[in-house]
């Protein structure tokens, strides 16, 4: 057995339960199952606030409860039934208010880090997404059989929430709410200059920090562009708006006209610089295309105490402009604490940067 420090599971903290079979997220939902009639437990490929539980001690044998505030449920294993005979024919979890005997649930580790089976000892099973659905949409449906299957792994994942950090000033906690406070004022300094070279015409797009705010970055800037002998400046400005990386085909259908030359290939040009970077400048022939984009150098990159450079780079070399800093990504180098994805890198302007998301978040570069 994996052992874990038993003050992992923290009292007031949300998490978030991870199916990593079916890559869902555990929530209440409000499908109704038995007489009396209990909200059933499912899963979805989306986090919602239904996706947020607390985890209450029962005593010190690992046991806990497992509370749905949004609800004001606690989480147990029923004696409803769903499948076809002769398929197997399994118990479905579900969510009523109040503690009972049928919702302490033992986290048993699983081999890989903050992953865990959960286990009824009222019923002697573990729980599993099953491939039974319920609801519009149809949602799989949380089950209890005995023996461990590879459905019934979940990865338990803490949620950073002002609210956690009023209950827990002390330790990550308090180092958490210093860096928002910084961020939170680094975001209003930036207001004035966002709004300065908007005016100018450079393109914002948002990119998430931690929590709640959002850092603008610069995007590609248009300085002209001709079409045989037409301007075309602002239909490629339309074209690229908010983009890093943009590919536009050099054809009558795009850019009408026939470029003010009938019967005559044309050349498309475009002028164009990266924020703060050099002017550069793309053609392509009739009928081909150019391409535009931002190329992104990641210097470094950390995961908690962990060094990620690697794999960031391999997530973007693949494609990947869109990073979930989570363990399923890159793995639990600190287990049952709270991790930020932090990478330094350059995005074609020439100035080197760092974007920062919290566990759970996504950060796009």
């Amino acid at each position: 057995m994996v052992e874990r420090k038993k003050e992992e599971f923290k009292a007031g903290i949300d998490y978030l339960f991870f199916n990593r079979s079916y890559k869902e997220y555990l929530f209440l939902s409000n499908d109704l199952k038995g007489d009396p009639a209990d909200r059933v437990l499912e899963s979805s490929k989306d986090k919602q606030d239904r996706s947020s539980f607390r985890l209450e001690a029962h005593s010190d044998d690992g046991s806990y409860y497992i509370y749905h505030p949004f609800y004001d449920n606690y989480v147990f294993l029923s004696e409803d039934k769903l499948g076809s005979p002769p398929g197997p024919v399994d118990r479905v979890t579900e969510g009523r208010k109040g503690k009972q005997d049928r919702g302490v649930f033992h986290l048993i580790p699983a081999e890989e880090p903050s992953t865990y089976y959960i286990y009824n000892p009222s019923h002697d099973e573990y729980l599993f997404v099953s491939e039974d659905k319920l609801g519009e949409p149809a949602d799989h449906i949380v089950e209890g059989r005995k023996g461990k299957q590879e459905r019934g792994i979940f990865e338990i994942i803490p949620i950073f929430t002002p609210a956690a950090v009023e209950k827990d000033r002390t330790g990550l906690f308090t180092v958490l709410e210093k860096q928002y406070e910084e961020l939170n004022k680094k975001y209003w300094e930036q207001e004035k200059r966002i709004q300065a070279l908007s005016d100018k015409g450079l393109f914002l797009d948002d990119k998430l920090y931690p929590h709640p705010h959002h850092n603008h970055f610069l995007k590609l800037h248009i300085l002209g562009a001709s079409y045989g002998i037409l301007d075309v400046t602002d239909k490629v400005i339309e074209l690229v708006k908010g983009q890093n990386s943009v590919t536009i085909k050099a054809e009558n259908e795009v850019f009408g006209n026939n470029g003010g030359l009938d019967g005559i290939l044309k050349i498309l040009s475009i002028t164009y610089k990266i924020g703060d970077g050099p002017v550069k400048v793309v053609t392509a022939k009739e009928h081909e295309s150019l391409t535009i984009k931002s190329s992104i150098e990641v210097y470094g990159a950390t995961y908690g105490p962990a060094d990620v450079t690697d794999k960031v780079r391999s997530l973007i070399s693949s494609g990947n402009r869109k990073i979930l800093a989570a363990n399923t990504t890159f793995g639990d180098s600190w287990v049952g604490t709270y991790k930020t994805l932090t990478v330094v890198y350059s995005d074609g302007t020439g100035k080197i940067k760092v974007a920062a998301a919290g566990e759970t978040h996504e950060l796009t570069l």
